[in-house]
């Protein structure tokens, strides 16, 4: 924020050497000052020498730098010299300065400029510069002077009056007292709504200068209410600005009037002021609508606990719904006061007893349950419900709730038991995880997991149960993908920062959930964090671990990444016995799939699938683990089923050589376990031991010679049951060796594939007989490693061009011309039978012919000599280095015949960009030091910049041919003539044009940069404003959309209330006209009704009537089809009495007056519209019908269809 002062006090400040011309700058009519001078004055370095111009003394050892500790520092050392000018500065003021609000330094420093004018301590009408005049006249018509300072006025008016003719440009004493005396505060609304010609930045400053004195302002609030109110009166427009510091500004300044003021005891009137409906809670929620920006803040919302007080209850339940009486809006205001309301000490237990914390639960459950409520709506309710639950978890188990207020949660409840709030909140969270809204669902579920992390943390009893609702939910939403990853990713970070978390419990069902359904990468994330997890327990493991094998020996596209946990999981419990035997019996069963069914045939799985290199490639991670148990048990494995593949196939599998291969190796290479009661150490094979043949072995060791399993049967696999059951029993031994353990030596592990004579395509021989036939056969593409290989590590080890030389070798051997001449000599027969193969006897020569080449190789040649240069060549070399070096290339003579070719490149120099404006030589030191950290630590500190170098290069002259006419005789020395500017090469042009070019290229980049700059701004304006008018736009449609539903509800609401109307004024007109009927028919005696064999003739009635009452039908309802359906002759019964469900006993009709037809109940009327029309026998629905007035309803139509005057309403 730039540091403006007015013309005055500039001026003043000049004059007495403070400030210099050049660090001001005119800024309308003030004067705003340059950065390193604001900073100074910041810091207080300038406020200490304008002290010391003034008389004073100047305080020692400020410090000029611009930290907050040193403005801190200067500061406290200026203050008592502050006092004795007048000029009090107040802890909040100070905070202000070191937090770089440079109004307060600007108010520091006006008193200063006044005192120093004033003619005595009092004075200082006389000193306001520009306004000097003003305030003479202004004193002249009556107005009265106005105070030197905020903190001498005798009224909250005058104080704010005199903030406002300080700080606002363009209002004089008498405006300011105008503004602060009107009753409606009208002309200050508008200064603080819209500023100053838009400008807020008087108005802040303003505020600011009011927030610095409040002390004096609560002082004067303080001698009566009426001042109380009136100051908070002329502080409420502040909160309707348009602009959001302005607002936030006065909800600071009306904090801290209300804190000083409730230490002083006038919490009273601070509540009257705040819960009246045009009061600060008002205005308050006005700021809160306009400014979301202010929410993250933290200022609005204090002032309801600074005004509240006691009474936060009452703002709760009765001022708020009242300011905000849309459940949206309400909910969202809950949910920001709740962090503020459970960090204030005491606040908890007192909303617990006051029964605010009650109310809110009850709200947000009403909206939660509400069907017809938007989803917006009922997010925020359950939201409110979780932070509720979190934030008060002890306060909100001892509420209780009835049944009337809770019916779901009471229906649900064990044993009629009551349910208490928590109970509650957590079926209702349960329900918003199965809602029908994604939306919903995810902030239930986040809310959920929050409340998981926070309970875990403090051991809460309600966190199992909210890991199960959890769990459950991972669970059901298999088929929702975009759930299911959702749920799994937080599970992920809730485990890694919950160590105690049983997740035992969740891992059956979601192995099952994922063996039926499926899974993908993202599942195998989750099972690694499981697989890490401290809480996993080793039954657990056992069980991922039988899930994830499956996964890496099945699936070709999940079986690389399934491995990552299984290993995991192997190397975590790597000492366990169980992991043992579990990992033996799965190698077996794995390598068995490698094994043909029969001699000759194919194996279960194909040599070259993917799933046989699955196979081979987890054995080999388990493997190159180098774990001593585990390699133990699964080198057996691997030698039993290269074994039988060898018996089967006649052929040695690549894949399991390959695993042999490794499990010598890492034997060879580990140390022994330790020795175990009754159980000798597994003795390895000496390194050194070249075994070619299990005859040769020393007489003093006993040969053992592994076994030889039988072919395994198709569907086994493995091992037999047989085989098996001794293997699974608890006292299982361990197998040391492969065949067995040795009497007196170590057992000796047969290396494949020796190349000794005896042995080979033959299967016949010693070796054979132990191995099998053709186990001597070669594999293709291994090669046997040197027997002595402490010689083969001493050797030097190759160079990248010896070793490219090899494989260039190597690669011509392999082309089949080594048979080249045997085939052209007819030397190809078939060899003898005690000659070694050839492809063996090839790998030889080729193994020696690699040996020679290696020493060879390791012999240094010699560094070679630089090339020798020519003396002319020297002299050029030492005249372009000249060139180079001297800072005006053309004072440098060159020579006739040669030169200077111009020769520029692109490069990046690391130098100080000119933007930073630094002096040239602190440029100098930044590139020096920045060369100095490339040298030592191989960093810099600045920037590459893109820069093009320029070098010049001496070439010999080139000169055209001549002829042999223009052929002179050489000159003798003594006639060359001298070097002039004119015969020079244009070294100075170029160097000038290559400048004025370089120069042009620059200023180019740096308009495009800045045209680049300026439209990436205007875009990022653009984006902006399309933003907040799409949110705009938004909540608009949001309000029209809430407001069109309530209309709705409102109209369906009054339609049914005109249908209920419209039915009851229905019946009564029915009622009277039936006893208008019963009327005429009394007054006709005995002949209103005719009997026939007992049975009531209606019809002889309604002739007796009249013919015209007779000849209109009633309506038509179910059980009577009404009088136009009557027989003309009197002796039949009517078909609405014949058919009538309840007919009378004919005796009863002998011996007394035809009974009235008995109303029939009929289930609901049907509501009629306001065209009425024609009757009809379907009842009405019941939803249309109210439900207290179905029998009104019944009773009115089953009166209607009996009455013979009903027909009038058709």
């Amino acid at each position: 924020m730039p540091l403006v002062l007015d013309g005055a006090v500039a001026g003043w400040l000049r004059r007495l050497g403070v400030l210099r011309e050049s660090e001001a700058a005119p800024y309308g009519d003030s004067v705003a000052l340059a950065r390193e001078a604001a900073a100074e004055f910041e810091n207080g370095v300038r406020v200490g020498i304008l002290l010391q111009q003034l008389g004073g003394r100047r305080p020692g050892a400020l410090k000029e730098l611009t930290t907050p500790v040193a403005k801190l520092y200067n500061w406290n050392l200026l203050l008592p010299e502050l006092r004795e000018y007048g000029v009090y500065v107040d802890a909040d003021m100070k905070v202000l300065i070191v937090a770089g609000d440079t109004d307060i330094v600007v108010d520091v420093v006006k008193q200063l400029h006044v005192h120093a004018h004033s003619p005595g301590p009092q004075g200082g009408a006389a000193a306001r510069g520009d306004r000097s005049d003003r305030g003479a006249a202004e004193a002249s018509a009556g107005i009265g002077t106005p105070p030197a300072a905020p903190n001498e006025a005798r009224s909250p008016e005058e104080f704010l009056a005199i903030c406002l003719h300080t700080q606002l440009h363009s209002c004089s004493w008498g405006e300011a007292l105008q503004m602060v005396g009107e009753p409606s505060l009208r002309r200050l609304s508008r200064k603080l709504a819209h500023g100053e010609r838009g400008d807020h930045e008087t108005a802040v400053r303003y505020l600011k200068l009011a927030f610095a004195h409040c002390r004096h302002l609560v002082a004067l609030c303080g001698a009566s209410e009426a001042n109380a109110e009136r100051a908070l009166a002329l502080l409420q427009p502040g909160l309707s600005s348009t602009e959001a510091n302005v607002a936030l500004w006065t909800s600071r300044l009306l904090c801290r009037i209300a804190s000083e003021l409730t230490q002083r005891g006038g919490q009273a009137v601070l509540w009257l002021w705040f819960s009246r409906p045009d009061g600060g809670a008002s205005a308050m929620i006005e700021a809160w609508r306009a400014h979301p920006e202010l929410h993250s803040a933290g200022s609005l919302l204090p002032m309801v606990l600074h005004f509240s007080g006691d009474n936060v209850e009452q703002f709760i339940s009765h001022v708020l719904p009242q300011l905000l009486a849309e459940p949206t809006p309400y909910l969202t205001f809950a949910l920001e006061l709740l962090p503020l309301l459970s960090a204030t000490a005491g606040m908890p237990s007192y909303i617990r007893y006051s029964g605010a914390l009650q109310y809110l639960v009850q709200r947000a459950l009403h909206v939660a349950r509400l069907p017809y409520a938007p989803p917006l709506g009922r997010g925020r309710a359950l939201e409110l419900l979780a932070q509720l639950w979190s934030s008060f978890p002890d306060e909100l188990q001892t509420i209780r709730l009835e049944a009337s207020a809770d019916a779901v949660a009471a229906a649900a409840a064990e044993d009629g038991a009551s349910q208490d709030a928590a109970s509650v909140v957590l079926t209702e969270l349960k329900r918003g995880c199965r809602d029908s809204d994604f939306e919903l669902q995810m902030g239930v579920h986040v809310a959920l997991f929050r409340l998981l992390d926070r309970f875990a943390s403090t051991n809460h009893p309600a966190a199992p149960a909210l890991f199960k609702a959890l769990a459950f939910s991972l669970i059901e939403n298999h088929h929702e993908a975009g759930a299911r990853h959702f749920i799994a990713r937080n599970f992920q970070l809730t485990l890694m920062q919950q160590p105690q978390i049983p997740v035992g419990v969740l891992l059956k069902p979601l192995i099952k959930q994922v063996t039926l359904y499926g899974y993908d990468n993202s599942d195998f994330d989750f099972f690694l964090t499981l697989a890490k997890h401290p809480s996993l327990g080793l039954r657990h493991a056992l069980l991922l671990l039988q899930f994830l094998g499956k996964v890496c020996l099945n699936d070709a596209l999940h079986g690389r990444v399934g491995s990552i946990p299984f290993l995991v999981l192997v190397e975590r419990y790597h000492t366990s016995e169980m992991l043992h035997d579990f990992l033996e019996i799965f190698c077996e069963q794995a390598l068995s799939k490698l094994l043909p069914t029969e001699p000759g045939g194919k194996s279960a799985v194909d040599g070259s699938s993917i799933r046989a290199t699955l196979c081979v490639e987890l054995t080999a991670k388990l493997l190159h683990l180098q774990h001593t148990e585990i390699l133990n048990r699964v080198a057996p494995a691997v030698l039993a089923a290269s074994q039988q593949y060898l018996q089967l196939r006649g052929a040695e599998h690549p894949g399991l050589a390959a695993l042999l291969g490794f499990a010598e190796k890492h034997q060879s290479q580990g140390s022994p376990p330790p020795q175990k009661q009754g159980k000798p150490a597994p003795a390895l094979r000496p390194r050194s031991d070249a075994v070619d043949n299990v005859d040769a072995v020393p007489t003093g060791r006993k040969k053992v010679l592994p076994p030889i399993s039988p072919a395994r049967s198709p569907k086994a696999g493995g091992a037999t049951k047989a085989e098996a059951a001794p293997k699974k029993s608890p006292a299982r031994a361990r197998r040391a060796s492969i065949g067995g353990e040795a009497a007196d030596g170590p057992v000796l592990l047969p290396k494949p594939a020796s190349k000794g004579t005896e042995g080979g395509r033959q299967r016949g021989g010693s070796y054979a007989a132990v191995k099998g036939g053709g186990y001597g056969r070669p594999s293709p593409g291994r090669r046997d490693p040197g027997s002595d290989t402490e010689a083969t590590a001493a050797k030097p080890k190759p160079t990248e061009e010896q070793r490219r030389k090899l494989r260039e070798d190597r690669a011509k051997q392999s082309g089949g011309k080594k048979y080249a001449a045997k085939l052209v000599d007819g030397k190809a027969a078939a060899t003898e039978a005690q000659r070694p193969p050839r492809k063996q006897a090839a790998n030889g020569a080729r193994a020696d012919r690699a040996k020679k080449q290696a020493a060879d190789a390791g012999k240094k040649e010699p560094p070679r000599p630089a090339p020798k240069l020519s003396p002319a060549e020297q002299k050029r070399a030492a005249l372009e280095k000249k060139l180079n070096a001297a800072a005006d290339p053309n004072e440098v003579p060159v020579p006739a015949g040669l030169a200077v070719k111009v020769e520029r490149k692109e490069t990046q120099v690391r130098v100080v960009p000119p933007e930073m404006g630094l002096s040239a030589s602190a440029a100098a030191s930044l590139e020096l030091m920045d060369s100095i950290f490339e040298n030592a630590l191989g960093i810099n500190i600045l920037k590459p910049v893109a820069a093009e170098e320029t070098r010049l290069k001496v070439v010999p002259e080139k000169r055209p041919a001549k002829s042999a006419l223009e052929r002179k005789a050489p000159l003798q020395p003594a006639e060359v003539p001298g070097m002039s500017s004119a015969n020079m090469p244009p070294n100075e042009t170029l160097m000038k044009r290559a400048a004025v070019r370089k120069k042009l290229e620059e200023e180019e980049r740096v308009r495009k940069e800045k045209e680049r700059n300026a439209k990436l701004a205007r875009r990022r304006k653009e984006v902006h404003a399309k933003l907040l008018d799409y949110q705009e736009l938004k909540q608009k449609k949001e309000e029209e959309k809430e407001s069109k539903a309530a209309a709705a509800l409102a109209s369906k609401k009054e339609e049914e209330a005109r249908e209920k109307a419209r039915i009851k004024r229905r019946q009564e007109k029915n009622k009277e006209k039936l006893m208008q009927y019963r009327k005429s028919t009394s007054s006709t005696g005995g002949s209103s009704s005719n009997t026939l064999g007992g049975t009531p003739n209606p019809a002889a009635a309604v002739e007796e009537a009249g013919t015209a009452t007779a000849a209109k039908a009633p309506p038509a309802v179910e059980g009577s089809t009404g009088l136009q359906d009557a027989p003309a002759s009197g002796s039949e019964p009517t078909e609405a009495a014949a058919t009538s469900p309840n007919p009378e006993p004919a005796e009863a009709a002998d011996d007394s007056p035809a009974p009235e037809p008995e109303p029939e109940p009929e289930p609901e009327p049907e509501p009629a519209p306001p065209p009425e029309p024609e009757p009809t026998a379907e009842p009405a629905p019941e939803a249309e019908a109210e439900p207290g007035g179905e029998a009104d309803a019944a009773e009115g139509q089953a009166i209607a269809a009996d009455s013979p005057m009903a027909g009038d309403e058709s």
